[in-house]
This record gives C-alpha cells, structure tokens and sequence, in this order.
C-alpha cells in the first residue's frame, strides 16, 4: 500500500461514470472538476455562456431519494442507470420513484426502474453513437458508430438535443465534434488534450476536428448551457403511462 503504483482502485458502478464526473454531471461540480459554488468560477461560466448560472446546491443521488419521499423532488430524469436494481436498500428507492409526478426513463431494456416510468425514451448503445469514453485510468477513448441504432430509437445525445428544440433552444443534431470544441474552451486539460489531437492530425494530412463543423452548429452547441435539462412541474401532472413499444425486445411493453 506503501510503494509508488500500489493502492485500492474502487471501481465505478456504471459505463463512463468517469466521463459523466469530467463533463460535470455532478451537483458539487462544473465541467473539469471546478467547484459549482464558487462565485469567482461561475463568472468564467457565465462570461463563456452569456447567462448566469445559478449557485444553488444540488441533490446528489441518495438525497434525490430522501427529497422524493418527503415530496421535496417532483420529476427525474434517468438516464442508463437502473437504480432500482443497482442501489442499496431496494424498498427505499422504489418508495422514491413512486412518489415522483414525473419518471423520465432513457434506457436500452425493459430495467427494474424503468417499469415505474411515466415515460420512456428508448436510447442506443455504444455501437449506434459516436462519443468518447473514459476509462478508470483517465484514458479517453474515441467510440465510433457502425451501425444505425434500431427503429424508434436515438442516441442520448440526440435525445437531449430534441427535447432542447421543444423547449426553445435552437439545436443542431447530436454531434460529438462541436461539443467536444465547446468542452475544450472551458476545461483546461481537455483544451490540451484536443490540442494534441489535432497536432497528430494536422501531420497525418488528415482535417482537423473542427474543420468538419458548420458554424451554425458551433454557435448553436455553444448555447447548449443556457438550457434546462429540469422539466418544470406545475402544480398537477398527468400521469398518463406512456411506453415505448420496442425497448430492445419483442416483447409488449410492461405496464405497472
């Protein structure tokens, strides 16, 4: 435990766990691992996005629980985690997502979880979307797509650029290479990072990155800040079930 290269190396619950922490999906925590509650790395945010941004601690996952159950939390939004058959004390967070007005449930499978959706949006899987991973080791690793995902079904990001649409917030369709440009403009190591890239492309002839994008998608992908990936609830929410009829199966829907 002692020696240079030798210690406990926990590993992550899910796919890309690494990769959701480097972007900021966590609510203590920018893109890049810089604090959300620090007034002075807000104004960085908030000059890059033209907006402000607010400074209001978040939930993270075992409060989203406590918050439901005490009718603090009226909507979530889950997406590729099946927390009712990964996370501990099952009973509790089954209790949590039926006290929700409004399951939102983006997966590839029929999962524990999302039998108690509202509403199912059938996602693809690695091999039907373009992206990066990242690793235990902080190795980013370049995924590309082969195959079209299958009918009725989108790729996360395309998912979220859609909904983005309807809420007002002009959007190009999902692309990895503008959002990438726009991750590398605020997070430093990632700036480095695409830097190199685009040196090793640049001497083997090939384009570079952002070469292959049309401005009115950099422009519109550098927007992407200003919207809220919160569905606002009001004060009654229909709750019709609406599945999808093909989640990677040929079996019908199952309803609760």
């Amino acid at each position: 435990m002692v020696r240079p290269g030798v210690g406990v190396n926990p590993l992550r619950g899910q796919n890309n766990v690494q990769g959701a922490a480097d972007m900021g999906c966590q609510p203590h925590q920018g893109a890049g691992y810089l604090s959300a509650y620090d007034p002075e790395i807000n104004k960085q945010y908030e000059a890059f996005y033209k907006t402000q941004i607010p400074l209001g601690k978040g939930l993270k996952i075992p409060e989203m629980f406590d918050a439901s159950i005490n009718g603090q939390l009226k909507a979530l939004w889950l997406m590729g985690e099946d927390v009712v058959q990964t996370d501990p004390n099952t009973q509790k967070v089954i209790k949590a997502m039926e006290q929700l007005d409004l399951l939102v449930v983006q997966e590839l499978f029929m999962t524990e979880t999302a039998k108690y959706a509202t509403v199912i949006l059938p996602g693809a899987s690695f091999l039907e979307k373009s992206g990066t991973y990242t690793n235990g080791e902080r190795r980013i690793q370049k995924v590309q797509k082969v195959v079209e995902p299958l009918p009725g079904t989108k790729a996360d990001g395309q998912i979220i650029a859609e909904i983005m649409q309807v809420m007002g917030f002009d959007q190009c369709d999902y692309d990895p290479a503008p959002l990438l440009d726009e991750i590398s403009q605020i997070v430093p190591f990632l700036q480095e990072l695409l830097g190199k890239i685009s040196e090793r492309q640049a001497s083997n002839g090939q384009l570079l990155l952002m070469d292959k994008i049309p401005k009115s998608c950099i422009q519109k992908h550098s927007r992407m800040a200003k919207a809220s990936f919160i569905i606002l609830i009001g004060k009654k929410v229909m709750k019709s079930k609406h599945t999808a009829k093909n989640i990677r199966t040929s079996s019908p829907p199952i309803e609760n």
